[in-house]
């Protein structure tokens, strides 16, 4: 099998290239992890995302279920940081935690796959953008689903992504479920 029919396509710094998930999502050289996404998955934030310093991420999709289960992983993140005085398990990976954010839409649909990986005090930059939200299956071989990725070191590619993630940031809020929404809409305060 070519590289043209994996499930996941993936365009590494302009080459056509096999990464696997961790390659692309690399703790070891990243620990900032700024994204947008449509959807996200539970599994794949504590596999890939768990041991970087600070993870902000604004979901998409207009479905509580899923921004409920997104929020509650990062809650879940941000206590056992907290509980286990924010040092992880493996030596060469403690460091102070920052914290893990999530921020939704107020209105409409974001369907933007934007990931911003960066560790400044190694001038390590990544963007991956395409097709796939942050699943196991979207970031996998082994699945019929189909995906494309483009994934880009340079640092002149994040920091014009940033500004996009930026622009939707400042568009966003902390998620709340859908019962304190509502009654703030009644209050006035949403208009969507």
């Amino acid at each position: 099998m070519n590289n043209y029919s994996n499930t996941t396509f993936c365009i590494h710094n302009g080459q056509i290239e096999e990464m696997n998930t961790f390659d692309i999502f690399d703790y070891r050289k990243y620990d900032h992890f700024y994204g947008v996404t449509y959807s996200a998955s539970r599994s794949f934030i504590i596999k890939y995302l768990f041991y970087y310093r600070l993870i902000n991420l604004i979901v998409g999709i207009p479905r509580d279920y899923v921004q409920k289960e997104v929020q509650q992983t990062f809650e879940d993140i941000n206590r056992y940081y907290k509980i286990n005085n924010k040092k992880v398990a493996d030596i060469n990976l403690q460091h102070d935690f920052l914290g893990a954010e999530m921020l939704v839409p107020p209105r409409g649909v974001i369907h933007s796959k934007i990931f911003l990986l960066s560790n400044e005090r190694l001038n390590n930059y990544r963007v991956v953008t395409g097709s796939a939200n942050l699943s196991q299956a979207a970031f996998s071989n082994n699945k019929d689903q189909f995906e494309d990725i483009v994934v880009s070191d340079s640092k002149k590619d994040y920091d014009l992504y940033f500004k996009r993630y930026q622009a939707l940031r400042d568009q966003s809020y902390g998620y709340m479920d859908q019962d304190t929404k509502r009654y703030l809409k009644r209050l006035g305060y949403f208009k969507t």
